[in-house]
């Protein structure tokens, strides 16, 4: 039997019946294979289970991919869920010539996400993260409610609320230099892509991300030509979605009122901007 316990708390906890029960229900379900899932607790109390399919015959030989790039196991369901640094995009496989695959879409591991989720003060929303495809919880930014993502940290908002926040911008949250340097960095990469692009005569190719309401894909853009910050809108449901920083750099350019430059493309095909 294996299921993992992802808290840092006492290694004994108390398991009441009504836990053990649905534990050994579900492991009845298919009793010539090992049981697998999670067990949500606190203060050594178990409090909820989460049973998940046994996705491997082996599901002791889990290995994945580390921010150096380099593989990183064999990892048990429980070791893998203390990484710190395992995310939903993690890559992960099942072992040598196993499918490579993001960490969400492994049932076995995505329980991890799911287990981290419900132990979050914050009240979890009917969204879906479009790039985690993890559940989105509610916060309050500039006095305004919007969805963020724990693993990603992008930020969903509902188009009505936009011009609230902007209206704010520079009260509370000062842009720092940091996300000013990073703005002014983006603004120019993406003057440069764009105006090479129209040159071309090309298409975005970048994949769309699907709606976290509808699940339809949403189009990407510029939130607007004075403010070159990527965003990705569905017009149907009425909401923005903001990767990492997005909505940050959006504020810093309008608290700045840093603008595009001028493009000009030099003879080696080039583009040069000027500030």
């Amino acid at each position: 039997m294996s299921f993992v316990v992802h808290r840092f708390f006492p290694t004994t906890i108390r398991l009441d019946r009504t836990i053990v029960n649905r534990i050994l229900a579900y492991a009845q379900q298919a009793p010539e294979l090992e049981v697998c899932g999670l067990i949500g607790a606190g203060e050594g109390v178990a409090r909820r289970v989460y049973p998940v399919r046994n996705a491997a015959a082996e599901a002791d030989h889990l290995f994945a991919m580390d921010p150096q790039q380099q593989w990183q196991g064999p990892f048990t369901p429980g070791e893998l869920s203390a990484l710190s640094w395992l995310s939903p995009l993690t890559w992960v496989t099942m072992g040598e010539k196993q499918p490579v695959d993001r960490a969400w879409k492994q049932p076995l591991i995505n329980a991890i996400f799911v287990a981290k989720l419900s132990e979050q003060p914050q009240a979890v929303s009917n969204f879906t993260c479009p790039t985690c495809s993890q559940s989105l919880v509610t916060e309050s930014y500039e006095g305004t409610q919007v969805f963020q993502c724990r693993f990603c940290a992008g930020t969903l908002v509902e188009d009505g609320k936009i011009a609230r926040i902007i209206a704010r911008t520079g009260r509370d949250r000062p842009c720092s230099e940091r996300i000013q340097a990073l703005a002014r960095t983006v603004v120019q990469e993406n003057q440069a892509r764009h105006t090479l692009q129209m040159l071309k005569g090309g298409r975005n190719t970048v994949p769309l991300f699907p709606c976290p309401k509808c699940k339809n894909p949403m189009s990407r853009s510029f939130y607007s030509a004075a403010h070159m910050i990527n965003v990705d809108r569905c017009s149907f449901c009425e909401l923005t979605w903001f990767d990492r920083d997005e909505l940050e750099m959006l504020q810093c350019l309008i608290e700045n009122r840093i603008m595009p430059g001028v493009g000009l493309v030099n003879e080696g095909g080039a583009v040069e901007l000027s500030s």
